[in-house]
């Protein structure tokens, strides 16, 4: 719809322009509390550090909810990741030996018990009919997923969907 993988539109193209918006939301609403609905909503660093420096320059309390890869997640401090209000993440943990860079060289087991520990909700995400999985290994596959012990958990069924071509007729 927006112009395949890679590609995305930005709403709110700064930190500013989404302060702004969110100041009116939470006046108009009376809130404190946003979910962000940007599939990687921390990867927009610019955007998401200058949102921070106003949070913290108008005392705002606010917490946000977000979809967020795990690599992202570690590019910044767990005090950045605090500080800004994070409280609930949904992170692609997808499976063990997957070949996703946005896994690559993470300990996922270590990355959700630190969120935890510090108070950010985690919900994991695995897909379930990767390449590897068969019918020997598929309870290990849901067993690894499991042992993340995360606060959620969303299991994503990778399945082909052949689509009809209709030509006028």
């Amino acid at each position: 719809m927006f112009g395949g993988k890679g590609k995305w539109v930005d709403f709110y193209r700064t930190g500013d322009e989404l302060f702004d918006v969110m100041c009116q939301v939470e006046k108009e609403a009376d809130v404190c509390s946003f979910f962000m609905m940007d599939e990687n909503f921390l990867f927009h660093r610019k955007r998401a550090l200058r949102l921070l420096e106003l949070i913290e320059k108008h005392g705002k309390a606010w917490s946000l909810d977000v979809f967020s890869s795990a690599n992202v997640l570690r590019s910044y401090t767990i005090d950045q990741l605090v500080r800004l209000g994070i409280a609930w993440v949904w992170m692609g943990i997808e499976g063990r030996d997957s070949q996703y860079s946005k896994l690559a060289g993470i300990d996922t087991f270590a990355l959700v018990r630190e969120l935890q520990s510090h108070g950010i909700r985690v919900l994991g995400s695995t897909i379930i009919g990767l390449e590897n999985h068969t019918p020997e290994n598929i309870d290990e596959a849901i067993e690894y997923a499991v042992r993340h012990d995360t606060d959620f958990h969303q299991f994503m069924l990778y399945t082909p969907v052949p689509a009809r071509r209709c030509t006028p007729t």
